[in-house]
């Protein structure tokens, strides 16, 4: 499986044609987040006394980190499903050498996911100051 996501993640990153579908189709996704930022930035902007410029600035900051937060879960999702570092550089677009130190807390939810899997329970965990619940999975991990 490894070698087979090797190949995909290498045709993801150089093959023009699927990047621009691929990149579409973000852009999709993308456009929908700015329209509902923009209007929760009126929103906020009118009940806090803040500029709407300054409003949708803040809220694109917390949806970064936020997601910078998810990346951190799917990379560790990615690691205990049996992913190399190598491809989860690849992936995030990052050398696999510095994985680790770009993931500060990769080891940590690898661990807290491996527990969840564990105790059939739900585990909360912060991660970049997030609170993110990691459900229980029944199903054995490869």
């Amino acid at each position: 499986m490894a070698g087979t996501d090797t190949l995909a993640l290498q045709r993801l990153n150089y093959d023009s044609s699927f990047k621009i579908s691929e990149h579409n189709w973000l852009k999709d996704v993308l456009n929908n987040v700015q329209t509902e930022v923009e209007d929760q930035s009126k929103y906020l902007g009118a009940r806090q006394g803040l500029s709407p410029a300054l409003a949708k600035l803040w809220y694109l900051s917390e949806l970064a980190d936020g997601l910078k937060a998810r990346i951190q879960l799917a990379a560790a999702e990615a690691v205990v499903s049996g992913a190399s570092m190598a491809d989860v550089g690849r992936a995030t677009g990052k050398s696999p050498s510095n994985i680790k130190r770009d993931f500060t807390q990769l080891d940590d939810i690898i661990q807290a996911i491996t527990d969840a899997h564990e105790s059939y329970e739900p585990i909360d965990i912060q991660i970049g100051g997030w609170g993110i619940e990691l459900p229980p999975h029944y199903e054995t991990l490869s």
